[in-house]
C-alpha cells in the first residue's frame, strides 16, 4: 500500500507511518529539555508533516479552530493574563500534532481497522514488557526492570503492591496506564464476550489487564467505570444494572482496598474535593497527587470566572497558577507539580479556553460517539469506547494537549463516527434500491 501523496514518494511509505505512531503513542525517549523538550516521536513532524501540509494543506475545520486560539492567545498575552513565549509554544506543538495525525489517520490509504489494531498491539506489547519488568524486579534482575541504562526518565518508579510501579516506555506509570487504558477497555470487553471478540484471547485479555494494573495508577480506576459503562450502554443497560454494575462496583472496591497506593489517591481525591477548601489548607490532610490536583481544578476555575468564553489563552495557566495557587506558602516541595498542563486536560481547557474549548470536547464526546448496533460486523463502537476511556483518562488526570499522541485518539473517534455514517448512508441507499426494485 502506498502513501497517497502522488508522486512524491516512489517507495512504500506504510512502515513509517506506523513508526510515526508507534513512537509517538508509547515511546517517551527525550532527546534534549532546551529550548524545549523534544522526544523521538517529534521526528515525525519534522519529516512527514511538511510533506502532508505540500499535498493536503490544512483542514478548514482545524484552521479555524486554531485561527480562534491565535487571536486570542495574543490578545490574552499583550494585555498580560499570558506569556507570549509560553503560548507561541504551546500552539506551535498542538496546531502541528492535530495536523500531522489529522492526516496519518485520514490521508494514509490505511483502513480505521488497522490503525486501531496497531494501537492495540504496540499496547499489548507495553503490557508484556511491563509484567516482564515486574518479574525481574520480583526475581532481582536490575536491568530488566530499571530501564535507566536506556534513559534516566525510564528509571524505576518504587510503589505499588510489589514495590514498583510500571511504567515501560512512558516518562510516569499514570501515562502507562492512560495511553492503555482503551486497549484495557477493549480486553475487558474480549474477556467477557469472546464469541464476539475484537482482538483479544481471554488469556492475552488478561495479560493486557494485568500489564496495565501492575502501573498501581489512580487513573485506572476512572477507566474502569467509564469501561464499565460504555460496554453497559452498548450490551443492555438494564442487564448491567441488576447484574454487571454491583459485580464491577464490588470488584472496584476489592481494586482501592488491594493497597495503600490506590486507597490513599481514591481516598484523598474524595476528601478534598468535598471539602472543597477555598483558602490555604493544610496539605498533610490529603494524598498529595490529590492536592495537586485540587489547587489545579481551583485555579483553573478562578482564571475561568474571569476569562469564561475563551480562556486565558493557550500556555497561560501557569500564570494563573502565580495568581490563584492555594499552595504558595507551603514549605513542602513538589505541590507546584504539572503546572503546565493543569493535571488534567478539563482543568486546562477550562483555563486556557473557556467555553470554547470545553464547547469543543463535548461535542467531539456526544455527538460522534458510536452506539452498537445488531448489525455492527466491524465493531465500531468497540473502537470508538477505547478512544472514549483513553479521552475520559486525560480529562481527569493528564493535561498535555498532544503528550503520547493523544490527537491520535481524537481523530480515530471522529473517524470511526464517519465511518458509522457512511455505512448508514449506504444501507439506507442500499434499501431504496431493492423497494424500486420490487416496485418495477
Amino acid at each position: 500500500m502506498r502513501l497517497g501523496i502522488g508522486k512524491l514518494f516512489s517507495f512504500n511509505m506504510l512502515w513509517y507511518v506506523y513508526m510515526a505512531i508507534l513512537l509517538n503513542l508509547f515511546v517517551s525517549f527525550l532527546f534534549f529539555r532546551t529550548p524545549f523538550d523534544f522526544y523521538i516521536g517529534y521526528l515525525a513532524f519534522i519529516f512527514l508533516l511538511p510533506l502532508f501540509l505540500f499535498k493536503f494543506g490544512v483542514p478548514r475545520e482545524i484552521g479555524l479552530i486554531f485561527g480562534v486560539l491565535l487571536l486570542v492567545g495574543v490578545v490574552q498575552s499583550v494585555i498580560g493574563n499570558n506569556e507570549f513565549p509560553e503560548f507561541v509554544q504551546v500552539f506551535v506543538g498542538a496546531f502541528a500534532s492535530y495536523l500531522l495525525f489529522y492526516h496519518l489517520v485520514f490521508n494514509t490509504g490505511t483502513s480505521l481497522q488497522s490503525l486501531f489494531e496497531l494501537y492495540l498491539k504496540g499496547a499489548f506489547l507495553c503490557a508484556i514488557v511491563g509484567l516482564f519488568q515486574l518479574a525481574s524486579y520480583m526475581v532481582g534482575f536490575v536491568p530488566g526492570y530499571d530501564f535507566a541504562w536506556m534513559m534516566s526518565g525510564w528509571a524505576m518508579t518504587p510503589g505499588g503492591l510489589f514495590g514498583i510501579r510500571i511504567k515501560t516506555f512512558f516518562g510516569e506509570p499514570t501515562y502507562h496506564a492512560m495511553f492503555l487504558s482503551g486497549a484495557m477497555f477493549v480486553a475487558i470487553h474480549d474477556f467477557i464476550y469472546q464469541a464476539s471478540r475484537y482482538f483479544f484471547s481471554r488469556t492475552t485479555a488478561l495479560v493486557m489487564i494485568a500489564g496495565v494494573f501492575v502501573s498501581f495508577s489512580g487513573t485506572i480506576m476512572g477507566a474502569l467505570v467509564v469501561s464499565v459503562l460504555i460496554i453497559g450502554l452498548n450490551r443492555g443497560f438494564l442487564r448491567y444494572f441488576l447484574f454487571g454494575f454491583p459485580v464491577a462496583a464490588i470488584i472496584l472496591f476489592q481494586i482501592v482496598q488491594s493497597n495503600e497506593e490506590f486507597q490513599g489517591r481514591y481516598e484523598g481525591t474524595l476528601n478534598i474535593f468535598l471539602d472543597a477548601p477555598q483558602e490555604a489548607f493544610d496539605v498533610l490532610k490529603y494524598h498529595g497527587s490529590s492536592v495537586i490536583l485540587y489547587n489545579n481544578f481551583f485555579i483553573a476555575k478562578e482564571n475561568f470566572k474571569r476569562n469564561p468564553l475563551f480562556g486565558g489563552g493557550l500556555g497561560s495557566h501557569p500564570t494563573a497558577f502565580k495568581k490563584y495557587t492555594l499552595t504558595s506558602d507551603v514549605g513542602i516541595k513538589g505541590f507546584d507539580l504539572n503546572t503546565k498542563d493543569a493535571n488534567s486536560m478539563f482543568n486546562r481547557l477550562m483555563s486556557e479556553t473557556g467555553l470554547f474549548g470545553l464547547g469543543l470536547m463535548g461535542y467531539l464526546i456526544f455527538h460522534f460517539f458510536v452506539r452498537r448496533k445488531e448489525e455492527d460486523t466491524e465493531q465500531l463502537w468497540i473502537i470508538t469506547g477505547a478512544c472514549l476511556v483513553v479521552i475520559f483518562s486525560n480529562l481527569l488526570r493528564q493535561g498535555h494537549y498532544f503528550l503520547n499522541g493523544f490527537p491520535f485518539y481524537v481523530w480515530i473517534y471522529y473517524r470511526a463516527h464517519l465511518e458509522r455514517k457512511e455505512q448508514e448512508m449506504s444501507q439506507g441507499l442500499g434499501s431504496g434500491t431493492s423497494s424500486m426494485t420490487k416496485a418495477n
